[in-house]
């Protein structure tokens, strides 16, 4: 594992590797995990979609601390080599058992994103990363570095919580602490973005129909101790009623206003001659 380098909000990040290692240790052991809930179900579907059209044999994921994705994909979509890539170390040691429970060969990198060098990551046939980008105001400044881990031909795929809809305004009410974290990304916004960092057949859209789980309820709440009531019974109402019936209507693609996710995906040219 390389070592952690320089904090990243150097480099505008909104976030800082204190936070995420403070999600991670809160954060319950997963045992045997398969995409469940509807969620999952959805990122899973568009994640295997992306693989299977790229035809990718190696995968990095870009802000992997604690990735049950990282070796659930190496599984499912038959991937040769995979690494993921993150800067907290509480993240990466998560990941590091989780691909050891797996069985899945690779490599963790605990570096950060604007020190790692592509020559000593690597280059990928598919490169993603899930709620990451959104939180740097300088959107191209963080796309040319994911870009740098795409090889030629090789795919970069972002997933970001769709917070210009209704579940923004839910986190600008409950949580602005956290929402001050995150830059609201239009679809437009983000493709235009992808195209000035030179990738190309550049597509972007809204994914599923509803969701109570992509706000993080429990983090940053303004009102703690309303929380501490409302959160288990939100959290049991999505379980029990929201998430059945989300699941059987299978809503995949989805409406800007009301969709959970945002995802856009872009091809890397390939070498000339």
């Amino acid at each position: 594992m390389l070592q952690q380098s320089s904090p990243t909000d150097l480099h505008g990040n909104l976030t800082s590797v204190e936070h995420w290692s403070r999600v991670y240790r809160e954060r319950p052991a997963r045992q045997a995990w398969a995409p469940r809930y509807y969620e999952d179900r959805l990122i899973s579907h568009w994640l295997c979609e992306a693989l299977r059209r790229c035809r990718a044999e190696t995968a990095l994921e870009v802000g992997a601390g604690d990735s049950v994705w990282l070796p659930y994909l190496a599984k499912q979509a038959g991937l040769r080599f995979v690494a993921g890539l993150d800067y907290s170390e509480a993240g990466c040691q998560r990941l590091e058992r989780q691909m050891a429970q797996y069985n899945v060969r690779g490599e963790v990198h605990c570096v950060d994103l604007f020190e790692a060098e592509p020559e000593q990551i690597g280059r990928f046939d598919f490169v993603y990363s899930l709620g990451l980008v959104e939180h740097f105001p300088d959107l191209d400044h963080v796309l040319r570095r994911l870009r740098a881990f795409v090889a030629p031909g090789g795919m970069l795929l972002c997933e970001v919580p769709n917070l210009c809809s209704i579940h923004g305004l839910a986190m600008r009410l409950w949580q602005p602490e956290l929402m001050a974290k995150h830059v609201c990304l239009s679809r437009r916004r983000l493709m235009r973005a992808f195209s000035r960092v030179g990738l190309e057949q550049v597509e972007g859209w809204h994914a599923g129909a509803f969701s109570l789980a992509v706000v993080a309820w429990e983090h940053y709440p303004r009102w703690p101790g309303l929380a501490r009531k409302a959160v288990p019974r939100l959290r049991r109402f999505q379980e029990r009623v929201l998430d059945p019936l989300l699941r059987w209507l299978d809503v995949r693609r989805g409406l800007p206003g009301v969709a959970p996710y945002l995802f856009v995906c872009g091809t890397a040219p390939r070498a000339s001659g």
